[in-house]
């Protein structure tokens, strides 16, 4: 995975944010196609881990974005999320999706992106930029 890192990646707003706590969402509909948003943290255990994302839902449209963590240029596990209607969601609510990774020790970086470099309808792709949670698999029961 090549990262480009653009200032104008993703933009942080605030109309749509009451119900995801007050928090600012980072907004991605428009804008550059390459453009990414990244993110590089410390762990400090090796093991497997739950990457939580929580965005906004609308049953109308899509707004398909990928996350990825990466150790270094190397891509370790990524996911597209938002392709699809998410049974359960109420329309206009935010939704908790996620992954697992098996992660080293050290730095690694999450990085958000435009699913397929395209834009999209400004209702959707607001991913609540306080909420890329990574949990080690093991301290919640998850197998």
């Amino acid at each position: 995975m090549s990262v480009t890192k653009r200032p104008d990646a993703f933009k942080l707003l605030t109309p749509l944010i009451l119900r995801a706590s007050r928090v600012k969402t980072m907004w991605g509909a428009d804008g550059a196609g390459d453009a990414i948003a990244t993110k590089t943290v410390k762990l400090n255990e090796a093991g497997k881990y739950r990457v939580w994302v929580r965005y906004i839902h609308v049953a109308a449209w899509r707004g398909p974005f990928q996350v990825a963590v990466a150790v270094g240029e190397k891509t370790i596990a990524s996911q597209v999320f938002d392709r699809e209607v998410v049974a359960g969601v109420e329309d206009w609510e935010y939704t908790w999706q996620s992954f697992d990774a098996e992660l080293p020790t050290g730095d690694v970086t999450l990085s958000l992106a435009k699913h397929e470099q395209k834009n999209c309808i400004g209702y959707v792709r607001h991913v609540y930029s306080a909420r890329f949670k990574m949990m080690p698999c093991g301290d919640l029961g998850f197998e």
